[in-house]
């Protein structure tokens, strides 16, 4: 259980986001569903100054990833996600689905940024993800510079590259 407010949990958000794709009738698979989480996580963090989500994304090959999300929905690999994060209590022993308790203006700022991108092809958001100069390149590049050992393409990044395509 997440509680009301940002940041949440990547693998919370990510239970929104499959939640109200599957309302819309629109299958999402791994590659998207990293997409949607990275431009609605930018946005979103460029637009109000906070972070949508708790984790860092990575720069990998095929562009932004919040591990934590790849590893609960890798065995998906190209198909829709069926699913949802789970995370499971030592304690009690028991397993519970995950979930974002978006607040009404958190919703109201949110669920815009879902409504602009979850028509979006994967291959195209993907190829978005890369774009030239962008947050993504530039940690890609500084990893393999060895600047960027853990691939880390960070909140500050991503507002800086905003800002800089913005002036």
């Amino acid at each position: 259980m997440e509680g009301v407010g940002p940041p949440y949990s990547a693998k919370a958000f990510a239970n929104t986001l499959l939640n109200w794709a599957d309302d819309l009738g629109v299958p999402v698979t791994p590659l998207k569903l990293q997409k949607l989480l990275f431009f609605i996580h930018a946005d979103y963090l460029c637009r109000f100054g906070d972070p949508l989500i708790s984790e860092e994304f990575e720069a990998w090959n095929y562009g932004p990833v919040v591990p934590s999300v790849y590893a609960q929905f890798k065995e998906f690999s190209r198909q829709p996600i069926t699913k949802r994060a789970v995370t499971f209590s030592p304690i009690t022993r028991l397993s519970a689905v995950l979930v974002a308790h978006l607040d009404g203006p958190v919703s109201d700022r949110v669920r815009p940024l879902f409504n602009l991108y979850i028509h979006v092809d994967a291959g195209l958001l993907s190829a978005l993800s890369h774009s030239a100069g962008g947050p993504w390149e530039r940690a890609f590049q500084q990893f393999e510079d060895h600047r960027n050992i853990n691939r880390v393409i960070s909140n500050e990044l991503i507002l800086s590259t905003h800002n800089q395509a913005s002036a």
